[in-house]
């Protein structure tokens, strides 16, 4: 199985070269950070002619959708070639629950969880980095997930 992670940075006009990227690489399940409300909708719409046919967005969450402006604006995006169940954002020990998304894949072998998550600077953002890792901590020691 090969899994990429990338922070993308938001950057509308890099996305056809960073689904360039990723299609050589040939990934089975990425998670992506730093995808905005722009550059959602395109990911969406080219991940699966990567094979990456099952795709979850925190900007589909009603909640973490409307939450997406300011030092907020950057949502995440979970994608697989494998069936994914119980997409989730984060829950009440978390924050900023738009910065942590879980979905199930359900590989060949056995379903594995998998989790993303972008973490804000503390330095334009006070405490939120600190308390970021320890609500997502808590959330995944005490299997506190939102599903």
């Amino acid at each position: 199985m090969k899994l990429i992670t990338w922070n993308v940075a938001g950057r509308v006009k890099m996305l056809p070269k960073q689904i360039e990227h990723l299609a050589a690489l040939q990934p089975d399940i990425i998670t992506l950070q730093e995808v905005t409300k722009t550059t959602a909708p395109l990911f969406k719409e080219l991940l699966p002619s990567l094979g990456l046919k099952h795709i979850v967005c925190s900007t589909d969450f009603g909640k973490g959708s409307s939450l997406l402006k300011g030092p907020r604006r950057y949502g995440l995006i979970i994608a697989s070639k494998w069936d994914l169940s119980h997409p989730a954002i984060g829950g009440e020990l978390i924050p900023w629950p738009e910065r942590f998304l879980s979905v199930m894949v359900h590989t060949p072998l056995l379903p594995v969880m998998v989790h993303t998550t972008h973490i804000p600077p503390g330095s334009s953002n006070g405490w939120i980095k600190i308390e970021m890792l320890e609500g997502i901590f808590q959330t995944l020691v005490e299997e506190k997930h939102p599903y």
